[in-house]
């Protein structure tokens, strides 16, 4: 009798809800994006969910905050409705059940817990309804410097050109850093750009 209960148990919670996000603590860099997926698999009901978040600030005790919602325009906390308003923090969907908030320039202050809640669309209530990440928001102290090889002078067609350059960061976490060459334009600015991220 305790195998056949187990088993049924086992089959029961197969179907039941489930909310992912990625594993943590995730480490992101102030001043760039934060793109943070969420799943949800094993319910009942339409095939479009609904999704909030919540951010439980280390600057405020873990007090939970509303971030920002798919059902509900009016859900975010006061510090997020202008952000929200303007898009610089939304919620960006994937399929009717994977969606990824998105912080297009993170601030110290948006460090905490950030979960993801799915309200219930099922006919009993089983399974996860949500699921969390510490997300830890670090300072940006990127530093890039090159050199040139350039003369003033044109360079022909087919000649060798040596561009060298060099980043460097002050973190105890592991980042990875990637640097990308671009050209100006007439003028119009340069399209290069550097990118860094803390795993």
């Amino acid at each position: 009798m305790l195998s056949l209960h187990l088993s049924f148990t086992v089959l029961q919670c197969a179907v039941c809800r489930d909310v992912s996000v990625p594993p943590g603590t995730l480490y992101r860099v102030a001043g760039f994006p934060l793109s943070l997926p969420c799943a949800v698999s094993g319910f009942e009901g339409p095939r479009t969910q609904d999704f909030e978040w919540f951010l439980y600030r280390d600057d405020a005790g873990g007090r939970q905050m509303g971030v920002v919602s798919t059902r509900d325009k009016g859900f975010p906390y006061a510090p997020f409705q202008p952000r929200v308003k303007n898009g610089e923090v939304r919620v960006e969907r994937d399929s009717g059940d994977k969606v990824r908030l998105v912080i297009q320039r993170l601030r110290a202050e948006d460090q905490g817990k950030y979960e993801c809640y799915t309200p219930s669309t099922d006919l009993t209530y089983q399974g996860n309804y949500s699921a969390s990440v510490p997300v830890k928001v670090i300072p940006d102290t990127l530093q890039v410097s090159y050199t040139r090889s350039l003369t003033g002078q044109p360079v022909p067609e087919g000649a060798e050109l040596t561009l060298t350059c060099s980043g460097g960061i002050q973190s105890e976490q592991l980042t990875h850093l990637s640097i990308t060459f671009g050209k100006r334009n007439n003028g119009e600015g340069f399209g290069g750009r550097h990118v860094w991220e803390a795993q």
